[in-house]
């Protein structure tokens, strides 16, 4: 079964990259990766080396983790041939089925958003056999690695089995290069003026500058002049960033309420539906 597409919780590169590769969209990982030249090659050199049973990729929310991921994807498979690669796809729980499925040869599984899964222990668990030959990719946020690595540690992932990665703010150079890449006017020195502010004014977080390089191609420069500091421009940018995704649920008298459910559920991550707590507190939403 190993290497054929499988119902279930695996998913290909292509097919977890499919959703991303528009250009269309306001987010997407078409374009060419500006930066992160070293977070790649530790990245590819931890998961090859078939000593390294588990590989954390940690950064903050819009630093980049999952294109980082797509380009390590990449880079081993131009250098490993044979090396299969599988992700774990997001809407499924993964049962030790579905992992003996994946035979005994050498591979990888990729779990973007680790943070937010229940299932990691059953992961550890098989990827510390060492008949397995299986290394996990794990990209999460930083509040997620202490916890998770503690998980992986009950099966001996730890010291020289185990690497930890840290994706930081890009230097200012390839940010202000990002956001001329997203950046879609024709005006050549416009664009430059306005990337160098953009940079500025998103306090170098990647995913800031891309939604804020396509809000300002698509509806107006000139608002960049207007702008007084970095918190009303963000402020700015997230309304724009949302309401596309809100004006797709519920009804026009719903909108509100679905913004601040959507604003609560950011604010807790993860988020567990059963969780009653949560429950509690989003029940109060309107009272």
């Amino acid at each position: 079964m190993l290497g054929k597409t499988e119902s279930g919780p695996w998913q290909t590169p292509d097919e977890f990259f499919a959703p991303f590769m528009n250009k269309d969209v306001l987010i997407n990982h078409a374009w060419e990766l500006i930066g992160r030249k070293e977070e790649v090659e530790n990245t590819c050199d931890a998961v090859t080396n078939p000593n390294v049973k588990v590989v954390f990729i940690s950064g903050n929310l819009g630093m980049g983790k999952t294109r980082i991921l797509k380009e390590v994807v990449k880079e081993i498979k131009n250098k490993s041939e044979g090396l299969y690669i599988t992700f774990a796809s997001s809407s499924e729980n993964i049962t030790r089925t579905d992992l003996d499925n994946l035979g005994k040869n050498r591979k990888i599984i990729v779990i973007d958003d680790a943070h937010e899964r229940n299932d990691l222990p059953q992961l550890f668990q098989y990827a510390s056999i060492e008949e397995n030959n299986t290394t996990l990719l794990l990209a999460l946020r930083p509040y997620g690695l202490l916890p998770i690595e503690s998980q992986a540690s009950k099966y001996s992932l730890l010291g020289n089995r185990a690497k930890k990665i840290k994706v930081d703010q890009m230097c200012l150079e390839d940010s202000e290069r990002l956001a001329l890449q997203a950046l879609t006017l024709s005006d050549q020195s416009q664009k430059i003026r306005i990337a160098k502010e953009l940079t500025k004014l998103t306090d170098n977080c990647t995913l800031e500058i891309v939604i804020g390089a396509r809000v300002l191609s698509q509806e107006n420069p000139a608002y960049l002049g207007e702008v007084k500091n970095s918190e009303s421009f963000k402020k700015t940018l997230y309304s724009k960033f949302q309401d596309p995704y809100v004006g797709g649920l519920g009804t026009e008298s719903d909108q509100a309420l679905i913004k601040k459910l959507l604003t609560i559920i950011a604010f807790i991550q993860p988020f567990y539906p059963d969780n009653n707590a949560v429950l509690d507190v989003i029940e109060k939403l309107e009272k």
